[in-house]
């Protein structure tokens, strides 16, 4: 099951070149939706594919995601990543 959708947004002066969206559908706590957000970011910085300067990549998470293992999760990014021919 797919735990992440991968959207390109035209950069409109973002700072940097990805983003990730977790909503309250995801879980109700901020604590958690922040730890999903921060191993996002974590996972996608040590892969550092080649960023379109000219595109916002935004991981958009959905419901499940916060039953992921970190290695999991490491799954799931790198398939979509692979998938959208960034890595």
């Amino acid at each position: 099951m797919a735990y992440f959708v991968l959207r390109f947004v035209k950069k409109i002066g973002a700072p940097r070149p990805f983003a990730f969206a977790v909503s309250t559908k995801v879980s109700k706590k901020a604590v958690t939706r922040n730890l999903i957000k921060r191993r996002g970011r974590a996972l996608v910085r040590a892969l550092s594919p080649a960023w379109r300067k000219d595109t916002l990549t935004v991981f958009s998470a959905l419901p499940g995601v916060d039953k992921l293992t970190y290695k999991e999760m490491e799954n799931e990014i790198v398939f979509l990543l692979k998938r959208a021919r960034m890595v």
